[in-house]
């Protein structure tokens, strides 16, 4: 037997699944790492076990969130759109963006052990907003260029802002109230020249998705984008352990890295060390590079094709399937209550161990268990959305101010 709430009927389930499925592939980023790092390739199978997962998390999920964000423009806008209300739509995108990003602010003023990537994709969102109004292929070329040329761009930025190399020892903009825009548009973790291409890859898909009429076309559609998008990850990474294989070492002896190498081939910061040809075909996390977007733009489409041919829409959905539904359609509720269980944990360790920065995490800080839990309470989240049928209680605001923001503004009537 299945079922659907009467509210998620126009829904699309993928998406709505792939959202939460990026969430828990964030919160294993967040969570497994201090057990990861112990594995030394021995016969813990825990510690192998995190390091397996976070090595298929890191800068997947989050990648993943971003794509799924052009899906959300389409579908929070789709509406108005339909009846040709084009300013409209772009007010109530800029709406929702204030809502996210003010919330990501808060969240980021309180120092959580992790990157919050809110405030950067309010942004992102606010930048890609007038996408809605291209064709499909003008948001293509702007995917593209954006792709071949953003890391390019973020790069030159930030030696413009920082000085030349990998360590920022001067801040031209410090003290300047243009640094967190310069932050938000190429110097920040998860810069809009780099984001918004992926955002633009998730509008994309999400067109052809909505343009599917039949379940026998979505599983055509789905198993397409699969296999389009696990092609271009799987090129990404093979071209990536290519180059790094023939140039990091010597880039490493020639720029006097050697020692930093290890870590700077895990993971980045928003964007690569430098120019270097190589990097840019590397496909290390959240360097930005065009390798790093060609796996993380493949991954995202590859799951949401996976999910399109199993879930499509107007399909009935199988019950048990609901809290996982919810919980990935309050995507924004999810992610701020993981952020501040990781605040509150990460406090009361602050306050229980005075040796706090030279011990393993806690149980409640990080590992399986903290992880299990984690889940567990999206899940529980999902289940009560999907039981009295409503959003999420930070959708709803968003909703709410989007609308406001959407409303045509009307004169004030002459006195007469």
């Amino acid at each position: 037997m299945s079922s659907a709430p009467a509210s998620a009927a126009s829904r699309v389930v993928a998406i709505d699944v792939a959202r939460w499925l990026a969430i828990v592939g964030m919160m294993c980023a967040h969570t497994l790492p201090p057990v990861a790092a112990s594995w030394s390739g021995g016969a813990d199978a825990q510690a192998r076990a995190a390091d397996v997962v976070v090595g298929a998390a890191n800068g997947n999920a989050s990648s993943l969130f971003a794509v799924l964000a052009g899906a959300s423009l389409v579908l929070a806008t789709r509406s108005l759109l339909a009846r040709g209300a084009r300013a409209a739509a772009l007010r109530s995108v800029l709406g929702r963006a204030i809502v996210v990003g003010a919330v990501g602010v808060m969240l980021a003023a309180a120092m959580p052990p992790v990157y919050v990537v809110l405030n950067y994709l309010a942004f992102a969102m606010v930048v890609a907003a007038p996408l809605l109004l291209l064709p499909s292929w003008a948001v293509g070329a702007v995917a593209v260029a954006l792709w071949l040329g953003g890391s390019q761009l973020a790069l030159a930025i930030r030696e413009w802002r920082f000085g030349d190399g990998i360590y920022r020892v001067g801040d031209r903009l410090d003290g300047s109230p243009w640094a967190a825009l310069v932050d938000l548009v190429a110097t920040g973790e998860y810069p809009a020249v780099t984001w918004v291409a992926m955002l633009a890859v998730g509008l994309l898909v999400t067109r052809a998705t909505l343009a599917i009429r039949s379940t026998a076309r979505a599983r055509i559609v789905g198993l397409g984008l699969l296999v389009a998008g696990a092609l271009v990850a799987t090129v990404a990474v093979l071209v990536s352990q290519q180059v790094v294989a023939a140039e990091a070492e010597a880039w490493a002896a020639e720029e006097g890295f050697v020692e930093l190498l290890p870590w700077l081939l895990q993971v980045g910061s928003g964007t690569p060390p430098d120019a270097s040809w190589w990097w840019q075909a590397t496909a290390i996390p959240h360097t930005g590079t065009i390798g790093d977007v060609a796996r993380g733009s493949g991954v995202g489409v590859a799951i949401i094709g996976a999910l399109v041919a199993l879930l499509p829409p107007g399909a009935r959905m199988p019950r048990a399937l609901a809290p996982v539904r919810a919980a990935g359609a309050a995507p924004f509720t999810t992610y701020t209550l993981h952020v501040c269980a990781l605040l509150t944990a990460s406090a009361i360790w602050a306050v229980d161990g005075s040796d706090a920065a030279f011990a393993s995490p806690p149980w409640y800080v990080a590992g399986f268990g903290i992880l299990g839990l984690h889940v567990a309470g999206s899940l529980l989240l999902g289940a009560i959305l999907a039981r009295t049928d409503a959003k999420g209680p930070l959708e709803r605001v968003a909703s709410a101010v989007a609308g406001s923001f959407a409303r045509p503004r009307e004169d004030t009537a002459p006195l007469r």
